[in-house]
């Protein structure tokens, strides 16, 4: 037999006759090939896996037996499906080291014992993971297309800052009817209707408005006049300034309460256009440009104040203009003197949209005039003259802003309006300051992470972003001015970092020098960052149309409970109302020290994640995403550490797992150790409601639960002393008529309950005495409505 040349790779290998029984040459060859197809299926494999265990559910059957766990799988076909479509990818079949992150999603599943750690990635925090390699996969794939450096021209793209703003024009447009069952809200009402004082009386004095009700169109029930400080003649002005009301009475005018929410949303238009102008022009880079505008165009406090009546939104299209200034100011480019009395004019104007925003202001002005006195390329008399041309209008600005409060309160001190005794120390600015950015309930770093990459770009020794040290200062006397005021939360309930919005524009030109200096490596932690940002944006206003974009400081804001099913992840970040005496500022070190914590355990992380990058080993994109993911888990586990708090809440889960059962999805019950999951009992899983202050006023010691399926229920509490008493328990709506409830004396008094169909949350009511011995509310299922049982049973 004559056997022909066989071609396998660029090597031609060839049998003849008389070679006897030997194998042709080219089956050394055949493992190679094999070991080539295993290599392209593992990335797939992995990720398939990945999202098919994010799409089910695991859930602990108590809290106390966390070695076992309750599984419901998604469907089998998902794993097929995913599996195609990620082998078309061809990162993803190349390099299976970026699809590694997916075997956090899969870690919960596993019959083991495991820390409570682990259970992080369980519930819709499993996504997490499976996000992080679609990023890697992304960015991996990105630098091969991109082998090359691009110049990029000096020319400024107006094509960019047009696309930029009508990217954010459609995003704002999104907020706006997401949050339109909320808004308007706050303070929204208490600017309008000095609006319709100045259309239908021409002037600011708001009582006759409030008794007209001429608020009736945007308010439903009353709306009290909003004072601290009557003003001369016992005149009521608004304790809010009238800029915003001036600035919206146009199209307030024609088109009532739409119109002032468009004037907001063309400020916010405007600002996404010049942040893109100065990320590009601190970089001369386009995709440094758009990373900074995503950055910051996607945070929960632009978009919600790009689309609320409140000042903090056109304040930042001035700061933003200013940023461009500066940044011309310092290349040298030219900046007319039109330019100049424009941005004066708007700097002039900040004090009247917001007292606080004096502050930055006057900072922002500062840095323009520095830059005006140092112009190498002209005279000192054209110096001269362009300073004087910047400084006419703030200098009548503040002439008049000073006469406003004269004129109204017979006195120029712009803190008359919050009372003769306004509520500011020097000893509220670190926690206030800290709050602002950190806190898990309304800091803007929390809602946002990517923000913290403008520090990095700032503090870079090779930054072209020399004039970001100024504006830096005046970002920081700002914040001080904001945190001396004890509530910088900015009401209840608040959205996050309102009193921040003004300065998010000035956060561009680092962000564009983070990304613009920045190797493979770090591009793919901003890469993360970024769509983390993005992912909890998202969440926050789609989730029931805004509800988890407004907070209180209750210390367990309801975005966090709905991100983690299975873990206290409130308590494994930092809270500045934790464990806080109001009013006393010593209370809020716990808060800075969990700050300080985290951001040394992050600063460990970049340490470790540079050296691994110098060492050359492995994928960039995959040491990124894992760098993300540990780096997480390591901030969560230091904060139980610093609370000492139980790191498990299973309640979310355990809900999630039961609406699964009740919609005849089978669940299976697997102990560590085993590998033979058996169908799951209800009676097995014991939900344990979590536990809120106890008032003596109402007796509710127990959060209320939500979406909980129809069925028979036994309902046990665990006493530290037998005292019994009264349960009262209401279903759905709170205006049901609750159903009480009898306790023996017992230690454990167990009751039955049945919840009908369409009551699908429950409340609890105790009496005093009962609520402050009660250790534990549990409850198990007997039976669900509608649906098959589960075997066992």
């Amino acid at each position: 037999m004559i056997v022909s040349a066989v071609c396998v790779g660029s090597d031609r290998l060839e049998w003849r006759p008389g070679d006897g029984n030997q194998l042709p040459a080219v089956f050394p060859v055949i493992p190679a090939i094999v070991r080539s197809a295993l290599r392209s299926v593992v990335g797939p494999v992995l990720l398939a896996t990945g999202v098919w265990c994010a799409a089910g559910v695991v859930a602990l059957p108590s809290t106390d037996l966390t070695s076992s766990r309750i599984l419901v799988f998604a469907p089998w076909w998902l794993l097929a499906l995913v599996f195609a479509a990620t082998w078309l990818v061809p990162a993803c079949r190349r390099e299976p080291a970026l699809a590694t992150p997916a075997l956090l999603s899969v870690l919960p599943w596993l019959p083991l014992p495991l820390p409570a750690i682990a259970l992080l990635w369980s519930g819709r925090l499993a996504w997490v993971p499976v996000g992080l390699c679609l990023v890697a996969v992304l960015r991996a794939g990105w630098t091969a297309r991109s082998n090359t450096t691009q110049k990029e021209s000096d020319r400024v793209p107006r094509s960019g800052i047009v696309a930029a703003a009508a990217l954010t024009a459609i995003a704002l447009s999104g907020t706006a009817w997401a949050l339109a069952p909320r808004l308007p809200g706050g303070d929204e009402p208490h600017y309008l209707i000095i609006t319709q004082s100045l259309i239908e009386d021409g002037d600011l004095q708001i009582e006759n408005n409030h008794q007209a009700r001429d608020y009736a169109r945007y308010v439903r029930g009353t709306l009290l006049p909003d004072f601290l400080q009557r003003g001369r003649n016992e005149v009521i002005y608004s304790i809010h300034a009238p800029g915003l009301p001036v600035l919206v009475t146009p199209l307030f005018a024609a088109f009532g309460y739409r119109g002032a929410q468009a004037t907001v949303v063309l400020c916010a238009v405007l600002s996404g256009g010049l942040i893109w102008a100065s990320g590009w022009l601190a970089t001369r880079s386009k995709s440094a440009a758009w990373f900074a505008w995503a950055a910051v165009a996607s945070s929960v406090t632009f978009l919600v104040q790009g689309v609320s009546i409140f000042p903090d939104g056109p304040a930042a299209a001035v700061i933003a203009a200013s940023t461009v200034v500066l940044l011309r100011l310092e290349r040298r480019a030219p900046v007319g003197r039109g330019t100049l009395i424009g941005l004066s004019a708007a700097l002039a104007a900040l004090p009247f949209l917001h007292t606080r925003l004096a502050t930055v202001s006057a900072g922002v002005g500062g840095a323009v005039l520095w830059y005006l006195a140092i112009e190498a390329d002209r005279t000192v008399s054209d110096r001269r003259a362009r300073i004087l041309a910047f400084l006419v209008l703030p200098i009548l600005g503040i002439v008049a802003w000073l006469g406003y409060f004269q004129i109204l309160y017979g006195t120029p001190n712009p803190a008359i309006a919050y009372g003769k005794y306004p509520e500011t120390r020097a000893a509220y600015v670190p926690g206030g300051v800290l709050g602002l950015l950190f806190d898990q309930d309304f800091g803007l770093l929390a809602f946002a992470p990517v923000l913290g990459a403008a520090l990095v770009g700032w503090l870079r020794r090779d930054s072209a972003v020399a004039m970001g040290r100024p504006l830096l200062i005046a970002m920081i006397l700002y914040l001080a001015a904001v945190g001396t005021y004890w509530m910088w939360w900015a009401g209840l309930p608040a959205t996050p970092a309102r009193f921040a919005t003004a300065i998010l524009p000035a956060l561009a030109p680092g962000l564009a020098v983070a990304w613009h200096r920045s190797a493979r490596t770090g591009r793919t932690v901003l890469a993360a960052l970024a769509s983390a940002t993005m992912a909890i944006t998202a969440v926050t206003l789609t989730v029931d149309r805004g509800a988890l974009a407004w907070n209180t400081y209750d210390a367990n804001p309801p975005w966090l409970d709905w991100l983690g099913t299975s873990v206290n992840l409130a308590r494994g970040l930092p809270s500045f109302f934790w464990n806080l005496n109001p009013g006393v500022a010593s209370s809020e070190w716990p808060f800075g020290w969990h700050v300080l914590v985290v951001a040394a355990v992050l600063s460990a992380m970049g340490i470790g994640l540079r050296a691994l990058g110098r060492s050359g080993g492995g994928v960039p994109e995959a040491r990124a995403v894992w760098a993300v993911a540990v780096g997480f888990m390591l901030c969560v586990q230091a904060g139980w550490w610093v609370t000492a708090a139980p790191p498990l809440r299973p309640i979310g889960a355990q809900l999630r797992a039961l609406r699964a059962m009740s919609h005849g999805r089978p669940a299976r019950f697997v102990a560590a150790g085993s590998l033979i999951a058996r169908p799951a009992q209800l009676a097995e899983m014991r939900l344990d409601v979590p536990r809120v202050n106890v008032t003596q006023a109402s007796g509710i010691a127990w959060e209320p639960l939500a979406d909980i399926p129809a069925g028979d229920y036994q309902l046990t509490m665990v006493e530290r002393r037998p005292v019994g008493g009264v349960l009262s328990v209401a279903f759905g709506s709170e205006a049901r008529t609750p159903q009480s409830f009898t306790l023996e004396r017992q230690t454990e008094p167990t009751v039955a309950l049945t919840l009908p169909v369409g009551a699908s949350s429950l409340s609890f009511a105790a009496d005093p005495v009962l609520a402050a011995v009660a250790q534990r509310l549990s409850l198990r299922a007997v039976r669900l409505d509608g649906t098959r049982r589960p075997a066992g049973e």
